[in-house]
C-alpha cells in the first residue's frame, strides 16, 4: 500500500541542496575530527599511542588525510 509523499516531500527531496546538506551531515563528524587532530598533532599522536599503533606519528597523520581526504570524495562524488 504504496502512498505517494506530498508535493512538498517530493520539492525538498528532489532540491540539490538537500543533498549536499545530507552530504555534510553525514561527513562533517569526521571533517572536524581531521580538522582537531591536524590542529593538535601532539594529541592525535598520542591518541595512537594510547591505542597501541606504532609508529604512533604515522598513524596519525594517516587518519588525518584518511579523514578529510575521504570527506572530500564524498562531497565531489569521486569515490
Amino acid at each position: 500500500m504504496a502512498r505517494n509523499p506530498p508535493a512538498f516531500v517530493d520539492a525538498i527531496l528532489d532540491a540539490r541542496l538537500t543533498l549536499v546538506l545530507a552530504k555534510l551531515a553525514l561527513i562533517s563528524a569526521y571533517v572536524l575530527g581531521g580538522v582537531v587532530k591536524a590542529a593538535d598533532f601532539t594529541g592525535a599522536v598520542a591518541e595512537q599511542a594510547h591505542f597501541g599503533l606504532h609508529p604512533p606519528a604515522l598513524f596519525a597523520a594517516l587518519t588525518i588525510v584518511v579523514e578529510l581526504l575521504g570527506s572530500a570524495l564524498v562531497m565531489t562524488r569521486r569515490w
